[in-house]
């Protein structure tokens, strides 16, 4: 796909996105959009994005489909959760 800038651990990082989607965790009912990348030494990692309206589905279809189309590569402003 292509490279986004996203905070991980507090430092900023860029990296190749090789898979995004969205979903919802069946435990917590909360949707999420879920990173499949590349770090900078190659090795695949996951990592979760939280949108604000954490309930609804359509704003984490709609961010992954931004990412995916590369309208939005900074995503910096969003909270993360490893996998």
């Amino acid at each position: 796909m292509q490279k986004v800038t996203i905070k991980i651990d507090g430092s900023e990082q860029e990296v190749n996105v090789l898979r995004v989607f969205h979903g919802r965790n069946p435990a917590t009912q909360r949707y999420g959009v879920y990173l499949t990348y590349t770090n900078k030494i190659g090795k695949q990692r996951h990592v979760r994005l939280f949108c604000e309206e954490e309930y609804l589905e359509g704003p984490a279809r709609e961010l992954a489909q931004n990412i995916r189309e590369g309208k939005i590569t900074d995503l910096t402003g969003y909270l993360t959760e490893r996998g």
